[in-house]
């Protein structure tokens, strides 16, 4: 009996030197609370991220770049790269950017502007690094912001439109709210998931005038195009967006 509780005890504290090293390795010398936090960062069960992104409150980070959107002026809204899901980012292609430089080379920055939304990303990045002609640009962005959501927005110095909503597939209602329902607008999708399909219906029943466009190129769209047979308007490099506006500019009183 004797040796038997010693082989348990020697087994034990054998067992508890290598819990204790292998521990050790673990932290690394980090502090208990900051490895099982990059633990959680670095970990996914069953394709979800068991940390929880740390996120910034809108109105207090981006405060001196809230700005009313200009009365004077058409809003051009551009959905191109912010309405995807998180697992789908925008291809840039060379004849969806010379569509929208022919778009900026047509309109006057002193009668429309832009809005974009919130992760800068795709042709919405296009346009606001190729604005030679200087537009007004505003973002309309969710109440919480990633990091690197926030670092975007402040370094490119755009206006902020601040969303009640707290994710950025919600903001589509804030476009609603401020320009759909409230004033003729132009606009223009480029690309989107089922948050752009929701900008195009919300612009459809709004109680301001509309001029929707939607790039046939943009598949994803193609479906909800279709069933707005007559309120959306298709163009691409035959029928460019220009030629577009120019057909409904006289109608839709907007440009």
């Amino acid at each position: 009996m004797r040796e038997t509780e010693n082989e348990i005890i020697e087994g034990s504290q054998a067992a508890y030197s290598r819990k204790k090293e292998a521990f050790r390795k673990l932290l690394n010398g980090h502090s208990i609370e900051e490895r099982l936090l990059g633990l959680m960062t670095e970990t996914k069960v069953e394709g979800l991220q068991l940390n929880k992104t740390r996120h910034f409150d809108a109105n207090t980070e981006l405060k001196d770049q809230i700005r009313e959107l200009p009365w004077d002026r058409t809003p051009v809204v551009l959905v191109g790269g912010s309405f995807n899901s998180e697992k789908r980012a925008t291809r840039i292609r060379e004849e969806g950017c010379k569509e929208l430089d022919q778009l900026m080379e047509f309109l006057n920055p002193e009668e429309t502007f832009f809005v974009v939304g919130h992760k800068l990303s795709g042709y919405e990045k296009y346009i606001v690094e190729n604005n030679r002609k200087g537009f007004l640009i505003y973002a309309v962005v969710p109440a919480l912001l990633t990091a690197d959501e926030r670092k975007r927005l402040k370094a490119e110095g755009l206006g902020i439109r601040v969303s009640t909503d707290l994710e950025g597939m919600g903001i589509y209602k804030s476009f609603n709210f401020e320009i759909f329902e409230r004033r003729p607008s132009i606009l223009i999708c480029m690309d989107g998931n089922s948050a752009a399909e929701n900008m195009i219906q919300e612009a459809k029943n709004g109680k301001g005038k509309s001029l929707i466009c939607y790039w046939t190129k943009a598949k994803v769209l193609e479906k909800k195009a279709k069933s707005l047979s007559g309120y959306i308007h298709g163009f691409d490099e035959k029928h460019p967006i220009v030629d577009v506006l120019r057909d409904y500019q006289k109608i839709f009183n907007i440009l």
